[in-house]
């Protein structure tokens, strides 16, 4: 009776070791596609920054540029080290001759819309402390400008947009802590301008 029982185990174990040895054939190893890199957003920081007789409140963390124009109006580019291009294009344009504040805003206005390329955005609107009409448009999905700002008091308007220069194959949620944290940062200008 033990012969069976050997024969049966052999033939088992043979079964067992052709097929194991059958699955690793023709499977070569894949690595794991290589993710976004983490990327860290500098802290909730603020100080102000005076540019085109105003005083902006921006991210400490943030390298600034102002440009004052021969014009009247300012540039100010807010580079944030992210570890992706992100850098923020602001305008202040003061309202002078033909050009009314009214003017200024439907032109940025649509300058918006065609960086928003048809993609859906979250509307913020907000008076600030010293009477600023300000509004903000964030898009996840338009990835280029994804955060876009425009504001008046009558007389200067600022407009601005987030611009990231990213491959247009990267994911949005590898650039969402950058969203996130610049729109925290644009509506904490908004608010005290």
């Amino acid at each position: 009776m033990r012969a069976p029982v050997v024969a049966s185990a052999a033939i088992a174990g043979l079964i067992i070791m052709s097929a194991s040895a059958s699955c690793r054939r023709g499977k070569a190893t894949m690595p794991k596609p290589e993710a976004y890199p983490r990327i860290e957003m500098p802290d909730s920081s603020f100080h102000p920054v005076k540019a085109g007789g105003l005083e902006l409140t921006l991210n400490r963390g943030a390298e600034t540029t102002v440009t004052e124009r021969t014009d009247g109006g300012t540039w100010i580019t807010i580079s944030y080290p992210t570890g992706v291009d992100a850098k923020v294009y602001l305008t202040l344009t003061p309202a002078a001759g033909s050009e009314t504040t009214d003017t200024i805003i439907a032109n940025r206005r649509e300058r918006m819309s065609l960086n928003l390329s048809g993609s859906e955005a979250i509307a913020t609107t907000l008076t600030s402390r010293s009477g600023w009409e300000c509004e903000m448009l964030t898009s996840n999905s338009a990835l280029s400008t994804p955060v876009q700002i425009l504001a008046s008091d009558g007389h200067r308007v600022i407009s601005g947009a987030l611009y990231l220069d990213i491959p247009a194959s990267t994911a949005a949620d590898s650039v969402a802590p950058v969203i996130d944290a610049i729109d925290r940062d644009m509506l904490t200008l908004l608010k005290n301008l």
